[in-house]
């Protein structure tokens, strides 16, 4: 059954035909967008996975499934349609950077070949790496540190190099993904089910009140189809979509929550609040790329162009935990 947030982005009686494909059509946003989509029999899709098995197992009549990889150009041009949309989510985790930025580089020639009329692409917010700035918006200097985020804002620059006068390119950089299916919250809820009391008390401490930077997946989907659906033109835009505006959003409450949702004694004695300083240097000394533990990603530009959230942090950590206790 299709909840309001499903539809909160396509409205039934304004919706015009499009086709839609979407690379990594098995991955964890990949299945949740096809999920909110596939109810829509006015839009046609078009699923790319390397997984036949994961494809059959998303049922969804208006979706056709392509089997293969970003490297087969083949298949592309089979998969992508003229005059219709890409979302691009996939990012297969055994690629090397070299390979990342082969591929594509093949697929927007591909896209422009084909006469896509749009690309949306979903990249990280933290392509901005260790920049200074707390509050990170659209328009801070990237400094990337790690091979990941060097990777994904070379991937952005291509994209926006071959699209010029080929395609519309709207880019999309999430914060850390929180839903039923994702690996963010994962060990946090296997440590506080299975774990040591002791450690897990000494790790609230030092953490306390540190932003955890989570996007409901949900939110992550609105966002895409939104960019996707948008009748205004779009070249080279960069929206981030975060969920830092809700007061949730920080380890000790999540950790409250999930806590209470995965029927978890809350501690004895409650954690000893450890200065935020000594969080920041043992992350520095931990080689993370961002050392800010109050670094705030604003994705106000989002809601200006008009997107709406569907979810809130509570919401989706009562799913999350729903789904963790199936697996677990």
């Amino acid at each position: 059954m299709m909840n309001n947030s499903d539809k909160s982005f396509l409205d039934e009686k304004k919706a015009t035909a499009t086709t839609i494909s979407i690379t990594g059509g098995t991955g964890f946003i990949g299945k949740h967008l096809i999920n909110a989509l596939s109810h829509f029999p006015d839009l046609e899709l078009r699923a790319l996975t390397r997984s036949k098995a994961e494809g059959h197992l998303l049922k969804a009549t208006n979706v056709r499934w392509f089997y293969g990889d970003l490297e087969n150009l083949e298949i592309l041009r089979e998969f992508l349609a003229p005059g219709g949309v890409l979302v691009h989510l996939a990012y297969p985790t055994d690629w090397n950077s070299t390979r990342h930025l082969s591929a594509a580089e093949e697929l927007g020639r591909v896209a422009a070949e084909v006469g896509v009329k749009r690309i949306v692409l979903c990249s990280t917010a933290v392509v901005v790496g260790n920049a200074k700035s707390r509050r990170v918006n659209e328009d801070t200097i990237c400094s990337p540190v790690s091979d990941y985020e060097r990777t994904k804002l070379s991937i952005e620059q291509t994209f926006a190099t071959l699209g010029k006068n080929a395609y519309q390119l709207a880019v999309l950089r999430p914060t850390a993904v929180l839903g039923a299916g994702g690996r963010n919250l994962f060990k946090l809820a296997r440590d506080l089910t299975q774990g040591s009391l002791t450690v897990n008390y000494l790790r609230s401490s030092l953490f306390g009140r540190r932003r955890m930077n989570l996007v409901c997946v949900e939110n992550v989907v609105a966002a895409l189809g939104f960019l996707a659906r948008r009748e205004q033109a779009m070249f080279r835009e960069v929206f981030i979509v975060s969920d830092d505006d809700d007061p949730l959003n920080n380890f000790r409450d999540i950790e409250i929550e999930l806590m209470t949702q995965l029927g978890v004694a809350n501690y004895p004695v409650p954690p000893f609040p450890v200065p935020q300083q000594v969080l920041s240097g043992i992350l520095h000394l931990g080689g993370r790329s961002c050392t800010d533990p109050k670094r705030i990603y604003d994705g106000s530009r989002l809601f200006r162009a008009g997107y709406k959230k569907t979810s809130t942090i509570t919401q989706s950590l009562k799913r999350f935990a729903v789904f963790f206790k199936g697996i677990d």
